[in-house]
């Protein structure tokens, strides 16, 4: 059905319409969420040319759309890819959105996640302190989510220390 409604948005606005670009994300959500990750990213690379060609290099749908993308490439296993496409998209958000926005913590918690798995330790710190900083600002956040953003701190501190 997406696939239909992907070639009729494409006949009646042209290949590079916004509306063309939310179909492609919509269906890149469905392949990556089906195991078929290379499709997945195929569909986001289209949705991600469109968005930079229509709206520049560092609107928020950039952002949004290379944080898409380093989710996929964290569930092939392409670290240095992931890690790529989450610092792009941090330092985006970081410009369009205020310093509290939950999603700057939720992206920064990811890049901490790909520097560890990288065993860039100081740098997964450097990013959990960001996400602690937006959470402790985040007027939603609970003490629960400060505790867990302060416990994984702790747990990186002590890889640093091991290292």
């Amino acid at each position: 059905m997406y696939l239909e409604a992907l070639e009729i948005k494409r006949l009646c606005l042209g290949n590079d319409s916004e509306d063309v670009a939310n179909t492609l994300n919509n269906i890149a959500h469905v392949m990556f969420t089906t195991g078929r990750e290379e499709e997945s990213l195929k569909a986001y690379g289209e949705v991600l040319r469109i968005r930079q060609s229509r709206q520049g290099n560092d609107c928020l749908a950039v952002g949004v759309t290379l944080g898409n993308m380093a989710d996929v490439y964290i569930k092939q296993g392409n670290l240095a890819m992931a890690r790529t496409c989450l610092e792009q998209s941090l330092q985006i958000r970081k410009t369009r959105q205020s310093s509290n926005h939950i999603e700057n913590a939720r992206v920064a918690e990811s890049l901490a996640l790909v520097h560890g798995k990288l065993g860039e330790w100081s740098k997964a710190e450097e990013a959990l302190q960001e996400a602690l900083q937006s959470r402790k600002l985040h007027p939603g956040s609970s003490e629960s989510n400060i505790l867990d953003a302060m416990n994984r701190i702790t747990f990186v501190k002590g890889q640093i220390e091991a290292s």
